[in-house]
């Protein structure tokens, strides 16, 4: 793993956390995003700058990144609170309601 310099770990928190506060993060997303910093500290033995981190972070990010998030369907309860139970998207308004399951 590569040393990082204190400001450089506190220039990626306050990455983080602008994200974080743009609405980028579901509340269940934090197992992912530590996976992500994990792959790209562990994936060099040289010192990583902010600006490669920031740039790897956004393109995992954009991998990682639920396909249909609140955003998408704004009235799902489970993608607003990130449920990762399918259950919890079969509502009426959820993402994968089906009349048919209420009959």
């Amino acid at each position: 793993m590569p040393h990082i310099e204190q400001k450089t770990a506190f220039q990626m928190l306050a990455f983080l956390q602008e994200l974080k506060k743009n609405g980028e993060f579901h509340p269940n997303d934090k197992d992912t995003i530590a996976g992500i910093i994990h792959e790209i500290l562990t994936a060099t033995e040289f010192e990583v700058t902010i600006e490669e981190f920031q740039t790897k972070f956004k393109e995992k990010w954009e991998t990682y990144k639920y396909p249909d998030d609140w955003e998408t369907h704004p009235t799902c309860c489970g993608c607003k609170e990130g449920q990762p139970n399918q259950l919890a998207h079969c509502n009426p308004g959820g993402c994968l309601y089906s009349e048919e399951m209420f009959e």
